[in-house]
C-alpha cells in the first residue's frame, strides 16, 4: 500500500501508513527499555524494587496479599470445549493434561506464582515445551503420556527483582519484544524473547510491561505507618527505661581542651540502654562539699495520657492500608466493630474483585498459552478450549432457598435448576450432571 506525508503549517510532519501497521507511540515514558513512569523516586529502577520488597513485609500488607492468594489457590479450575463434538471434548482433555497434570510444578503453585503480579504489578512466566515421550529419568522430559504431542516442561517465574530492562518497539505502538534480566547472585544477563513468557499484568495502561502494583495505593499509609512505628519504639523506651541524666563539671562543658570527653559523655547519655551490657565507669573524685565531680541520674517517666496517641495513629494507616487493598473485611468485628451484614458487604465485594484478578490469569492463558500450544501440535484453533475459573465464595443456602421458593410460588418451573443450584452451593453434582 502505497505511503506519502505532507508538513502541517506548524512544521511537524504526518504520515499515511499502513493501516495494517502501528504507527507512533503509546506515550510510556521510558529510557533504554527503563519504565520511569513514577514521579516518586521509590518507585522508580532499583529503589522501586527495594520498596516492594519492604513493604510485603508490613503484617497488615503480608496478610492481605496471603488472603489474596489462599482465596484464588482454592478456586475450581477447567477447561471448557469449544463445542459438544468429540474432537473438542478430546481437546479439552488434552488441555487439561498440559496444564494441570503433566509438567512439574502444581497449577496451584503456578497460580502462586502468576498472583506475584499483585504486589509487583507483573509476573513473566517462561513456558518450556516437551515431547509426550513416556517416561524418563530427567524430570525436563518425563511425561504421564505417550502420544507423541508437544506438551509442557515446566512453567516458572522470572523473579521481578532479575528483570533489568524491556525491550521495546517504541513507535509501533509499544510492541514488547522482551527483556533482559540479571541473575542476582552471579550477575549473568540474559535476554529473554516474549514469545518463550506468559505475561501477566494488573493493567495495560500505556502498554506498560510492569503494569501497575497494587501495592503504590497503599505506600503513603505505609511510609506514615513505618515511621510512627519507630517514635513509638523510642517513646515505648523512653517511659519504661526513664531518662538518663549525665552530670559533668562545668568546666568539661565550656574548655575547648575538653570538647572529646564532653562529646563521649554526650553519646553515652544518648546509646545508655538497660540491658545486659548496661555498665558505667565514673570518676569517684569529690568536690569539698563531698559531691561528686560526675553523676548519673535516671528521671523516671511522668505517666499519663500523651497529646497525641501514637498507637491511634498507626491504626488509622493499617485501615488506609487495608482500604487500598480492599481487604478491610480483615478487621470487621475486630474491637466490635462492624456488623455481620457490613462483613457479608464486604466479603462480596472482595470476591468480586478477586473474580477480577482471576480473569486476568484465565486471559493471560487463552490469549497468549493455549494458542502456543495449539499451533505447535498443528491442531485447529476452532476444537481450542478456554481456562475457566469458579467462584470465591458460595451462595448463601438461606438466600438461594429462599429465591427457588418465591420462583415456584409464581409458577416459575425449578427442577432444571437442580445442576447449577448444586454448582453454586457447593454440593456435589448428580452422575448424569458430572459427565
Amino acid at each position: 500500500m502505497a505511503e506519502d506525508s505532507r508538513v502541517t503549517a506548524n512544521g511537524s510532519r504526518t504520515e499515511r501508513h499502513d493501516p495494517f501497521v502501528a504507527y507512533g507511540t503509546t506515550g510510556l515514558v521510558q529510557y533504554g527499555g527503563r519504565i520511569a513512569e513514577e514521579y516518586l523516586r521509590a518507585w522508580r529502577g532499583t529503589q522501586k524494587k527495594k520498596t516492594i520488597q519492604e513493604m510485603q513485609t508490613d503484617a497488615v500488607i503480608a496478610a492481605s496479599l496471603l488472603v489474596y492468594e489462599m482465596l484464588i489457590r482454592q478456586v475450581t479450575w477447567d477447561f471448557a470445549a469449544s463445542g459438544q463434538g468429540t474432537l473438542a471434548q478430546e481437546h479439552a482433555a488434552f488441555a487439561r493434561q498440559v496444564w494441570f497434570e503433566d509438567h512439574q510444578t502444581a497449577w496451584t503453585n503456578v497460580v502462586s506464582e502468576i498472583l506475584t503480579m499483585l504486589p509487583w504489578g507483573f509476573a513473566p512466566i517462561q513456558m518450556v515445551l516437551k515431547r509426550r515421550h513416556g517416561e524418563h529419568r530427567d524430570p525436563d522430559l518425563h511425561s504421564l503420556f505417550t502420544d507423541d504431542r508437544i506438551g509442557l516442561s515446566q512453567l516458572f517465574l522470572h523473579g521481578q527483582e532479575t528483570v533489568e530492562r524491556w525491550f521495546i518497539d517504541t513507535f509501533h505502538g509499544g510492541r514488547l519484544d522482551g527483556f533482559e534480566q540479571q541473575d542476582i547472585t552471579t550477575g549473568t544477563r540474559a535476554a529473554i524473547s516474549i514469545e518463550r513468557i506468559l505475561l501477566f499484568r494488573t493493567r495495560v495502561h500505556k502498554q506498560n510491561p510492569e503494569g501497575v502494583s497494587i501495592l503504590r495505593g497503599a505506600y503513603l499509609p505505609w511510609y506514615h505507618k513505618k515511621n510512627y512505628d519507630v517514635f513509638q519504639g523510642i517513646g515505648i523506651e523512653r517511659d519504661t527505661a526513664g531518662l538518663h541524666v549525665i552530670r559533668v563539671p562545668k568546666v568539661v562543658m565550656e574548655d575547648p581542651a575538653y570538647l572529646s570527653i564532653y562529646n563521649d559523655y554526650k553519646k553515652m547519655a544518648v546509646n545508655l540502654r538497660n540491658d545486659e551490657q548496661a555498665g558505667l565507669v565514673l570518676p569517684s573524685d569529690r568536690d569539698d562539699k563531698g559531691h561528686l565531680y560526675y553523676d548519673v541520674e535516671r528521671i523516671q517517666s511522668v505517666g499519663g495520657q500523651r497529646q497525641i496517641d501514637i498507637g491511634k495513629a498507626i491504626d488509622q494507616k493499617n485501615l488506609e492500608m487495608l482500604l487500598a487493598l480492599m481487604t478491610d473485611v480483615l478487621i470487621v468485628g475486630h474491637e466490635k466493630v462492624g456488623s455481620f451484614a457490613l462483613a457479608s458487604s464486604k466479603t462480596s465485594l472482595l470476591s468480586t474483585a478477586l473474580g477480577g484478578i482471576m480473569d486476568i490469569v484465565t486471559e493471560g492463558i487463552n490469549r497468549q498459552g493455549m494458542p502456543r500450544i495449539w499451533r505447535v501440535n498443528g491442531f485447529p484453533l476452532e476444537t481450542m478450549p478456554t481456562l475457566v475459573h469458579g467462584d470465591i465464595e458460595y451462595a448463601n443456602l438461606e438466600e438461594v432457598a429462599n429465591f427457588i421458593l418465591r420462583l415456584s410460588q409464581a409458577g416459575f418451573q425449578v427442577d432444571d435448576l437442580e445442576p447449577e443450584v448444586r454448582r453454586r452451593t457447593g454440593f456435589p453434582l448428580l452422575v448424569e450432571d458430572a459427565l
